[in-house]
């Protein structure tokens, strides 16, 4: 029997704040892909809390500059393989061309981070199937 992966804790930084969670991986197959279940914190709830009595245009410069309190509370980590730099710099290219219909079926590109001592995309989970679960007939 195969003893179920334990999640990892991960830190960085995003703009201005300091984001955490646990995260694990999406599937066996995908080990650079990993789901984060944020931790807002106590700071995080009162930022959200704070924020709604600003006017809008204050609200979206917070977001702007501190994005940890505004964020789902699952997100994706998807870390770049070794060799797939071109590919990696094609993809966040892609991202920000398509920055117009992220959300619902393209994620949201919340920027670039490091994890793992890597760079990784930063991206909102839009739920379903990932392609090769699709492809592979899961």
């Amino acid at each position: 029997m195969v003893e179920a992966e334990k999640p990892r804790h991960y830190k960085f930084w995003l703009g201005c704040s300091l984001v955490s969670g646990l995260a694990r991986r999406v599937g066996s197959d995908w080990d650079n892909v990993l789901w984060l279940n944020v931790d807002h914190g106590t700071l995080g709830h009162a930022v959200l809390w704070t924020t709604r009595w600003l006017p809008h245009i204050a609200q979206d410069w917070i977001r702007t500059w501190f994005p940890g309190p505004f964020l789902p509370g699952t997100v994706i980590i998807k870390k770049l393989k070794a060799e797939w730099e071109e590919e990696f710099d094609t993809e966040i290219r892609m991202y920000n061309k398509l920055k117009l219909i992220q959300g619902q079926v393209v994620p949201v590109f919340y920027g670039e981070i490091r994890a793992d001592g890597t760079g990784a995309l930063f991206l909102s989970d839009v739920g379903g199937k990932h392609l090769g679960a699709i492809t592979d007939g899961e």
